[in-house]
């Protein structure tokens, strides 16, 4: 069974990567429609990936991940600082945060969002069609259960490889 199975996922943003990211999670019964919503300030971007995945989709950051278990930032890295100040007053501390921005440093991350829970991503070009290579660390808040989440949910663009020091990300890039 994945360990994304009972967790709702929230998507913000919806750019290629994270079509792409929703697109596996279904494909691959890591979850159904009903456990992931995304959100994108474009209403008729909304309406598409909504009508072909099935998901629910929200023109508001905040509500997106207000009920979610794994929070998945899939935006330009310059939105970074305004969409952390959308976020860090409705993050909860036992949400996880995986981040797929481009030089964004968990630190960076965990500042901008005032959170601590936080895996850091680079997915590759070929992730797009599944078929990718997915470098990845987590912070040390960020426990067992939500690492497997973040393989699991990394899978979905092909395969993942979690490294201990953070460098390795920026160097996979």
């Amino acid at each position: 069974m994945s360990p994304l199975k009972e967790a709702t996922i929230a998507i913000v943003g919806t750019g290629a990567m994270a079509e792409a990211m929703i697109a596996g999670l279904l494909a691959g019964g890591h979850v159904d429609s009903a456990q992931v919503i995304a959100s994108d300030p474009r209403a008729e971007r909304r309406e598409d990936v909504q009508a072909r995945y099935g998901i629910r989709t929200t023109g508001s950051n905040s509500e997106a991940v207000e009920g979610a278990d794994v929070v998945v930032l899939s935006i330009k890295p310059q939105m970074l600082l305004k969409v952390g100040r959308e976020l860090s007053s409705v993050l909860r501390p036992d949400q996880l945060v995986i981040s797929i921005l481009a030089g964004s440093t968990t630190k960076a991350l965990g500042n901008a969002l005032r959170h601590d829970a936080i895996v850091r991503a680079m997915p590759n070009t070929p992730a797009q069609l599944g078929k990718g290579m997915t470098v990845w660390c987590a912070t040390e808040q960020v426990g067992e259960v939500q690492r497997a989440q973040a393989a699991a949910l990394l899978s979905s663009l092909g395969i993942e490889m979690q490294v201990e020091d953070e460098k390795y990300v920026s160097m996979s890039t």
